[in-house]
């Protein structure tokens, strides 16, 4: 009976550890070695790291996908906006991640640090933004900016109490 408690014990933990487990990197999920980028390219252009997260969070659900209206990556950028960036390939995910992280840069600039417009400007525009002086009254928009703003409260609380930003876990065999 103790035998058979224990492998069951083993094969829930393993059911559970695999499902939370990050993925080996596909093309259409997220590999925590982006975390990587993430920190050196917020770094570079003066964002916060968990903002960033938070709107890929918010954007993709760290999956890099294409959206019905022709975003694409982790940060959800449109083709026209990319190419305004200087991103050369949009769908290589580290050019989108420098891409995304330096439009964010460049809305919290033309928005004077004020997140909640920047978020919103990521999402609708900056023209709209600046057309309402506020967060547009569009209903995505304000879904859009109410998660991004969740997210980030969630992953700066958990930066100040020591915590990792992402799961880390090793597996100990018998």
């Amino acid at each position: 009976m103790i035998l058979y408690k224990y492998t069951l014990l083993k094969l829930v933990c393993l059911v559970v550890l695999l499902s939370v487990a990050p993925k080996n990197l596909a093309a259409d999920s997220w590999d925590w070695e982006y975390d990587h980028w993430v920190e050196n390219l917020s770094e570079k252009h003066s964002v916060s790291p968990e903002l960033v997260r938070s709107i890929i969070k918010a954007e993709s659900g760290f999956r890099y996908v294409v959206s019905p209206e022709g975003a694409v990556g982790f940060m959800q950028l449109m083709p026209e906006t990319a190419e305004l960036l200087g991103v050369k390939d949009i769908n290589n995910p580290v050019q989108n991640l420098k891409g995304g992280i330096k439009y964010l840069s460049h809305l919290l600039k033309r928005f004077e640090n004020n997140i909640l417009l920047a978020v919103a400007a990521y999402n609708a525009g900056p023209s709209a933004v600046s057309r309402y002086g506020a967060i547009p009254p569009y209903l995505e928009t304000k879904k859009f900016v109410f998660k991004v703003m969740k997210f980030y409260r969630e992953y700066r609380k958990s930066n100040k109490s020591g915590e990792k930003s992402h799961l880390t876990f090793k597996i100990i065999s018998d």
